[in-house]
């Protein structure tokens, strides 16, 4: 499986991982900044959402909804 998203250990990064990054053909990064990403963010500075096993599906659903 060739990944092109790269999600960064603990949430940490700097211009020289990014840099490495496309060199190697990734197209975005994910950190654990928690909240939605938007078309104007960087896509190498990608915010989430947090899912957990506690969560039912009404939760799952008014998260992924807003």
């Amino acid at each position: 499986i060739n990944s092109r998203v790269f999600c960064y250990p603990y949430g940490k990064t700097n211009y020289r991982v990014i840099e490495e990054l496309k060199k190697y053909g990734y197209e975005a990064a994910l950190t654990t900044l928690y909240g939605r990403a938007d078309i104007n963010q960087d896509r190498f500075y990608l915010k989430r959402i947090k899912i957990t096993y506690d969560d039912d599906i009404q939760s799952f659903s008014n998260k992924i909804s807003g």
